[in-house]
């Protein structure tokens, strides 16, 4: 039988007997994905996690990071619907865009800023 054992056998607690508190592991952020599916613009905030410092919300409900500044989101994700016979580009090269965006195909036969 050890110190504590004896002293706790009796009913008296010891201070160095008692247990320590142990700081809990740290959690490491959860890792998301860069979506896959169409996700609304307007859910997507700011957040380190991400490569492209945006977290935004699929139409499923599940979180995802926006596609990287390089990287074009694809049709289905920007969900842009075809109703002009005659659609005018927005623009034709990146640098068309302002304030570093991207210029990226519709699927309707016109480009857009994002």
């Amino acid at each position: 039988m050890d110190y504590c054992e004896y002293f706790n056998k009796l009913g008296i607690e010891k201070e160095e007997c008692k247990p320590k508190n142990i700081e809990p592991p740290t959690i490491p952020p959860p890792a998301f994905g860069v979506c896959t599916v169409k996700f609304l613009f307007d859910t997507c905030q700011a957040n380190d996690i991400c490569e492209s410092k945006k977290l935004c919300v699929q139409v499923t409900g599940e979180p995802c990071c926006y596609p990287p500044a390089h990287q074009c989101p694809t049709v289905e994700q920007l969900g842009v619907k075809c109703i002009n016979n005659n659609p005018t580009n927005w623009c034709t090269r990146d640098e068309h865009c302002l304030r570093g965006r991207k210029c990226c195909p519709t699927g309707c036969g016109y480009n857009i800023c994002v």
